[in-house]
């Protein structure tokens, strides 16, 4: 079978074209069948969509407890795992504070006991009875033990003349998507 490339031909881009009138171009122009042509069609809108969309390998819902009474820890934290990228997607309450729907994040370390995560969040408004009176700056760093789903998480200010640190205990569920 010849690999034609269907989406390079011709001048108008694939889909402005009517698809009856491409794939008939593609069986004229390459002597191949009306059915080989939309099968080609076929796989290459596949090939497009799957590598436009991100394809996110795992995902992971954790409920942490904040160790310290005044924290920057969110209760509720989703990620979602890009393993091809090592990428991460997470979304929290802390996140939506910030007017944010979520942060992008990397992963640090994957391996067979453990994931670790590590993004940061920025402009996160001072706690009431944080004097400073500036927005903080915060690299999270989420560990996960793959054997069953305990969780660390720590937040440090990075923006801070001294290092202030807030640490989080719980426990994630994996579900593959």
């Amino acid at each position: 079978m010849q690999i034609v490339p269907i989406l390079s031909r011709g001048s108008a881009p694939f889909f402005t074209r009517g698809l009856r009138d491409r794939l008939a171009d593609c069986s004229q122009r390459h002597g191949l069948g009306f059915l080989t042509c939309h099968m080609a069609v076929i796989a290459a809108t596949v090939f497009v969509l799957s590598s436009a969309l991100p394809g996110w390998a795992e995902s992971y819902r954790c409920e942490i407890q904040p160790i310290q009474a005044r924290t920057y820890i969110a209760s509720n934290i989703e990620i979602f795992v890009d393993a091809a990228t090592g990428t991460a997607s997470i979304r929290d309450d802390m996140i939506s504070q910030t007017g944010r729907d979520r942060v992008f994040g990397r992963v640090e370390t994957e391996n067979r006991k453990r994931v670790t995560i590590s993004w940061i969040l920025a402009d996160v408004a001072h706690h009431p009875s944080d004097y400073s009176f500036r927005d903080l700056k915060l690299l999270y760093r989420l560990t996960i033990q793959k054997s069953d789903g305990s969780a660390r998480i720590g937040a440090t200010d990075t923006a801070a003349r001294r290092i202030t640190t807030f640490s989080g205990v719980g426990n994630c569920v994996r579900s593959a998507s």
